[in-house]
């Protein structure tokens, strides 16, 4: 649905909502309106609320270096071991600078906690916070074709392009994404269930592209 026809239909629903309503007392209004729309206001609050906490965190202390998201992982408590190795991996002061490793996401059917997490996906993508990330096969095709991740051929030096030849997964026939499943350190951490096809990639709009690129290289090396 594009943005155009997204503003009709609200504008439809809210003169559908005046025509309901208008002959109500005013607390039967109130009431019908927060019954309606009980749920995206708690999940827009939500939501806002962890975008402010997030910016908040990062603008007092260290400096994000780097901010990836792994989706629909079966096990989420590797994140920050994953961050801290990788930034040890950049050689780069763990007192001054921090990567953001976030397998909390879970994307899959309509629940409120599927919806919230899509809405902080793209609240992430759209602010330019997120850099890269990991989701199995089913859901990376939807977003790829949404042009949600880079064309690899921009992110990726030629030696590598050359070594991950046999894995890369194209949309359109564009490298979009590479399956990671095999990598050692996500198999190692657990974090995808065997036959799920996880497949990594880069956000388009990534603020960190060189980053991007280390950090497939450190999700294929053992520790």
């Amino acid at each position: 649905m594009n943005q155009t026809t997204l503003l009709k239909k609200i504008k439809q629903e809210l003169l559908s909502d005046h025509e309901k309503t208008k002959q109500m007392p005013l607390l039967q209004k109130l009431q019908y309106y927060f019954m309606y729309y009980k749920v995206p206001l708690i999940l827009c609050t939500a939501l806002t609320a962890i975008l402010i906490s997030i910016c908040y965190s990062r603008s007092q202390s260290l400096e994000y270096v780097f901010d990836a998201a792994f989706l629909n992982a079966s096990h989420t408590t590797q994140d920050e071991a994953i961050g801290r190795d990788f930034l040890l991996t950049l050689n780069m002061d763990p007192g001054k600078y921090a990567v953001s490793i976030d397998s909390g996401m879970q994307i899959e059917g309509n629940s409120q906690a599927s919806i919230a997490s899509t809405e902080k996906l793209f609240s992430k993508i759209n602010a330019q916070m997120l850099d890269a990330c990991i989701m199995p096969k089913h859901l990376f095709t939807e977003y790829a074709r949404q042009h949600a991740f880079a064309d690899l051929r921009d992110i990726l030096t030629d030696s590598q392009l050359e070594i991950y030849q046999g894995k890369l997964f194209y949309t359109d026939g564009i490298p979009t994404g590479i399956y990671a499943e095999a990598f050692p350190r996500i198999a190692a951490a657990g974090l995808y269930s065997s036959g799920s096809c996880p497949i990594y990639g880069v956000a388009g709009n990534t603020a960190h592209p060189d980053t991007s690129s280390l950090f497939l290289d450190f999700l294929n090396t053992t520790r």
